[in-house]
């Protein structure tokens, strides 16, 4: 990787001297590795809100819940979305999966000839979002769960016992939870964290709703800036 500097000064930056810091454009990535995972995590976990139209009648769904499983040639992310406001009969819940492979996606970048391009493209993975309009009630049910159970304090694990990860993050009104642990089968969080997966995997069987045409996805700052630092 190669970092340019900029000539800009961050005036509310400083050193104990005074001096301003100097701004530091974003590395430019010239090969795969963690770099490239990292782009996939931050595209994985960094939808924040998703919106649709349903017989002409536009829906915002906002982020609630998102576990990713991190294994070290993969990761898997099932993310939970709620409607911030029911319309008419327009479904409720939305829930979005991805997995992403980390030998398959090395050797694609590497043969890619536009690195950004690549980026931009399918290759790293393909996303499934799905809407759905019944049993809402179930989703409040399990988010209420998870909120009480947090509440009530959970073992968290030790030292790693394993090179998995899970990242869970939940998103509610007065309560946000986000942590990242090692695997370690037993454990409280664990148990709580996999079960809300289970669910939302059984959940995810209902019969869907479809868009009147796809959707809009709103990302985090973070996904364009690692985009940017990919050379045409």
């Amino acid at each position: 990787m190669t970092i340019s500097e900029s000539s800009e000064d961050i005036p509310w930056e400083r050193t104990s001297d005074g001096k301003t810091a100097g701004l530091v454009r974003p590395p430019q990535v010239r090969n795969a590795g963690a770099y490239l995972r990292a782009l996939a995590y931050a595209k994985l976990t960094g939808v924040h809100a998703i919106s649709a139209a349903f017989k002409g009648e536009p829906v915002y769904f906002e982020r609630r819940i998102v576990i990713l499983s991190e294994e070290t040639s993969s990761m898997r992310v099932t993310s939970l979305f709620l409607a911030g406001e029911a319309v008419g009969a327009a479904p409720a819940v939305c829930i979005r999966t991805a997995t992403w492979e980390r030998d398959t996606d090395y050797r694609s970048f590497e043969a890619a000839s536009s690195k950004k391009t690549y980026a931009l493209s399918s290759s790293q993975f393909e996303s499934q979002i799905r809407f759905y309009g019944a049993n809402h009630d179930r989703v409040i049910r399990l988010l209420h769960e998870i909120e009480t159970r947090l509440r009530q304090g959970v073992s968290m694990p030790g030292a790693p016992d394993s090179n998995d990860f899970i990242r869970f993050e939940i998103y509610l009104d007065q309560f946000n939870v986000c942590v990242s642990f090692a695997c370690d089968s037993g454990r409280d969080l664990e148990t709580i964290v996999r079960k809300c997966e289970s669910e939302l995997v059984q959940f995810a069987r209902s019969v869907e709703v479809l868009p009147d045409d796809g959707c809009r996805i709103s990302y985090e700052r973070s996904v364009w800036e690692r985009i940017d630092s990919f050379p045409g």
